[in-house]
């Protein structure tokens, strides 16, 4: 696992819900029943003495209807973007790093033109990976294992693939502990606790945190 030394760069972890998606439970849990569950579509703003990075960009409003058979509902307005929501905040971004290139990670890259983007060398070859390079105009970062952008092991990106070739998540370390923000790397405890990739960064003590959790309606996005 990596380590830090000296005072942490990451100050402050913000969540940031762009909306919801709705789907079928075993798509989020193998062996779980085929009810339709709603869940948030999750980043999360890390402020460091270097800046301000967002781990994900969320989803944006599709630009086409919606197929009422697709696997996957979005739910979103334009006001929670995350390009609406770090407005309202006052914040401009230092960069950004990517868990993967699937759309409901990456659609709101559209309101960061020109942001420095960390994206891992094994996503960038998917299918998903090469449309997302052409279609942003990213100041892109292509990395490889792990990479330790907060400069003192505060902020790493892990390679944690599995759902997809080149899937990272992100290990930070500030005053509230240690947390791995794993976004589809594994959507429930139990999904966590099997998780072979997870495994070399939860170990005793850290907080292992999924993009889409299963919550309670009364907890989700209005």
């Amino acid at each position: 696992m990596p380590q830090h030394t000296g005072v942490l760069a990451v100050t402050e972890v913000t969540v940031i819900t762009t909306g919801t998606l709705r789907c079928r439970r075993n798509l989020l849990e193998p062996d779980a029943a085929p009810d339709t569950v709603t869940v948030p579509v999750r980043c999360f703003l890390l402020k460091c003495r270097s800046g301000y990075w967002l781990f994900d960009t969320g989803q944006t409003p599709p630009e086409t209807a919606q197929s009422p058979d697709a696997p996957f509902q979005i739910s979103v307005t334009e006001t929670q973007t995350a390009g609406a929501q770090l407005r309202r905040l006052g914040v401009t971004l230092t960069g950004i790093v990517l868990s993967h290139a699937h759309r409901d990670h990456t659609a709101g890259l559209r309101d960061f033109p020109g942001v420095r983007t960390l994206i891992r060398r094994r996503e960038l070859d998917t299918p998903a990976g090469i449309q997302l390079h052409r279609q942003y105009p990213q100041d892109w970062e292509i990395i490889d294992g792990e990479f330790d952008f907060s400069g003192d092991g505060s902020a790493v990106a892990v390679p944690t693939s599995g759902h997809t070739p080149g899937h990272q998540s992100l290990l930070v370390r500030n005053f509230d502990g240690v947390t791995l923000y794993a976004i589809d790397a594994a959507y429930t405890d139990k999904c966590i606790a099997a998780a072979a990739e997870l495994q070399p960064y939860s170990g005793d003590g850290v907080t292992v945190i999924p993009g889409h959790p299963v919550l309670p309606e009364a907890c989700l996005p209005v």
